[in-house]
């Protein structure tokens, strides 16, 4: 006999729809990174390691000029796939007087971006392939500590300026916005809306942060790579059928006059050590938390902010 032909044999979803920004939009932490599309699963980055040593030519005329290479390795980005089937009965999609299935969406699309923050920011559930810990970890981000919100986002700001990194985006959530409000109330109107950038730096507020961890997650987020496989891909199906993780059947769409709605997503992440000034490689992020101030790395204190507010 032929091998079965398993594909044959699936049922076939009656719509699929595509969707490319949904994520992008919904999830804080991408707004500030780089995303890229992926070619495959798996995508080499090529990442700088080692710089030239130039230096001046001696004597003027006729001198050698110092010889030097760049050199690059390589992070793997690694795609994962997040997904979820839902069913919902036909009955009810034909009584009610909204649209259902935007609903179920909108709900999905959260559900994905919360999962996808999770374990980019803190490694919850995260594949192994991803940064160990999440972006706030001691690996990928140094913590440093102010007096207040705004002396704690400026010191970090300052480690990171002071390791060679420009910071380019700070992302909080609700105590970042609670730091915020405070400051306008006390310094400009409070009924002005709340600033976008700080220092002139952009904020993005995730309702996934989680303000234990730390106030904000300061940092060159160029450095900071979503790779994006698939887009968020939804399928209908109305002859399909739903099993748990045993493979016991659960529910048969065609028997039980149901709609089943499959979506998944293929997303990667990598944290990259670009070079510092010295020519070693450097920690991208730093996560501003408030408290007594402390030595860095660097060898510089926590202070209270003296830059110009945006």
């Amino acid at each position: 006999m032929p091998p079965t032909d398993f594909e044959t044999l699936v049922p076939k979803g009656v719509a699929a729809e595509v969707v490319a920004t949904a994520a992008d939009e919904a999830s804080a932490l991408m707004q500030l990174s780089n995303v890229v599309r992926m070619p495959s699963g798996a995508s080499e980055i090529p990442v700088v390691s080692g710089s030239p040593a130039s230096g001046f030519v001696s004597p003027v005329y006729g001198g050698l000029k110092p010889h030097g290479d760049v050199t690059w390795s390589s992070e793997t980005l690694t795609a994962a796939e997040i997904g979820v089937v839902s069913a919902v009965p036909d009955a009810f999609i034909a009584d009610t007087s909204f649209s259902v299935w935007d609903s179920v969406k909108s709900e999905i699309i959260k559900s994905f971006v919360r999962v996808f923050e999770q374990a980019a920011l803190y490694g919850t559930n995260a594949p192994a392939e991803w940064p160990t810990g999440g972006l706030t970890a001691a690996a990928q981000a140094d913590a440093i500590t102010g007096a207040d919100p705004l002396a704690a986002i400026d010191a970090a700001m300052s480690h990171l300026e002071a390791a060679g990194i420009t910071p380019s985006g700070i992302l909080g959530g609700s105590a970042l916005r609670a730091a915020l409000r405070a400051q306008t109330v006390t310094i400009m109107q409070p009924f002005s809306e709340a600033p976008a950038q700080l220092f002139g730096v952009p904020i993005a507020f995730s309702s996934n942060w989680n303000d234990t961890v730390g106030l904000a997650l300061v940092g060159g987020y160029e450095s900071v790579v979503v790779g994006i496989r698939e887009d968020m891909t939804f399928t209908y199906s109305t002859d399909g059928v739903i099993s748990d993780d045993a493979g016991v059947i659960v529910l048969n769409a065609l028997q039980s006059d149901s709609s089943i709605l499959r979506t998944y997503w293929r997303v990667g992440l990598q944290a990259l050590s670009p070079l510092g000034p010295a020519g070693t490689a450097i920690k991208p992020l730093a996560l501003a938390k408030v408290g007594s101030p402390v030595a860095t790395e660097q060898g510089t204190t926590s202070r209270q902010t003296t830059r110009s507010r945006s």
